[in-house]
């Protein structure tokens, strides 16, 4: 069964109890949801649109393997943004924003010294104790909504989310399950089925 069903039964199942949010990591709101039963319920019925909404979504793209045609002009869709005069909305769906960041992950060390012989049999060790950092890759994943307008590419979700215009966009690199945006020395990875047709949207608004 494909993660964005499983995400739905388990929300459907757990959700009322706050289940769905010790699992995305946060906990405070996990606990508001197991000690007011989701929200007096409102809460998880909202989660539940959300969780279904997106798996319909994802599961659609995925299957059509859509993109946006020559002669096609440029969808307009509704969001949940502040337009300013003439800019429309051309993409808005679900998609999980991915983040690879190098930090400490542990340390490893020891005694660093001698032993010195007292008497036979009985010594005493003389050092220090030595320790050393150990990095590697944190991959942190974060559930959210990718909008695209005529001038900015808008990401919004609970962390790492931002607003950015068109102009500083560096590149674009789709692949069949996600798509790579840059701005300048910045990459922002996300994991969507729309990766070709996001790009096409993209190019169709940087090329006019």
């Amino acid at each position: 069964m494909p993660v964005e069903w499983k995400d739905f039964l388990f929300c459907l199942v757990l959700g009322i109890f706050g289940g769905h949010k010790f699992r995305e990591g946060r906990m405070g709101m996990g606990f508001l949801y197991l000690f007011t039963a989701g929200i007096f319920g409102l809460g998880w019925l909202f989660d539940l649109v959300r969780y279904l909404y997106r798996a319909i979504v994802i599961t659609t793209a995925r299957h059509s393997g859509r993109r946006l045609q020559p002669a096609e002009p440029l969808p307009v869709v509704p969001a949940n943004l502040v337009l300013r005069g003439d800019d429309q909305c051309h993409y808005n769906a679900p998609v999980v924003h991915v983040l690879t960041s190098h930090e400490m992950v542990g340390q490893s060390g020891g005694i660093l010294g001698t032993t010195i012989g007292l008497t036979p049999g009985l010594g005493l060790n003389v050092g220090r104790l030595s320790s050393k950092n150990i990095r590697g890759d944190v991959v942190e994943s974060t559930e959210g909504v990718l909008c695209i307008t005529d001038e900015r590419i808008v990401f919004t979700a609970p962390k790492h989310s931002f607003d950015r215009q068109i102009a500083d966009l560096s590149s674009v690199t789709p692949f069949a399950d996600a798509i790579l945006l840059q701005f300048g020395d910045r990459q922002d990875a996300f994991l969507t089925y729309d990766g070709l047709y996001i790009c096409d949207v993209l190019m169709r608004i940087v090329n006019g």
